[in-house]
């Protein structure tokens, strides 16, 4: 990141890693709404993680679950499926997308759906070809 944002004094070594892992653990792990949903007041120095950020081969605190719970728990929407895929910076990003196909070709000769319920469901709705 360097010092992109023209902070003075802003050192990437430790800062950067800072406020990140900060926002990281805000936006991620805190529930930062009172029960009517009204946000609740944010302080980055609350948020500090005990370790030392000094040295310049400080990484991000990210678990290796993050991903996953992401998936299962905050991206659960058809609208946030369509937006990722609207947003997806490359046509290989999208091909590359994980899916249950069902047959390899389109007059459905080959199929290649991993269960017999999942081939039933392909031919009760929109087939995904190969």
């Amino acid at each position: 990141m360097g010092n992109d944002l023209f902070w003075p004094q802003f050192n990437s070594t430790g800062t950067q890693t800072f406020v990140i892992d900060a926002f990281h653990l805000e936006t991620n792990y805190v529930d930062s709404t009172t029960a009517d949903h009204q946000p609740t007041a944010f302080s980055i120095l609350d948020m500090a993680i005990q370790r030392d950020y000094s040295g310049s081969d400080t990484v991000v605190a990210l678990k290796a679950t993050y991903p996953r719970r992401m998936i299962s728990e905050q991206l659960t929407s058809i609208e946030s499926a369509i937006q990722g895929i609207h947003t997806a910076t490359s046509v290989a990003s999208v091909l590359k997308l994980n899916t249950a196909y069902c047959w390899l070709d389109f007059d459905r000769l080959w199929p290649v759906a991993h269960t017999q319920g999942r081939l039933e469901r392909c031919r009760d709705r929109v087939a995904i070809l190969l």
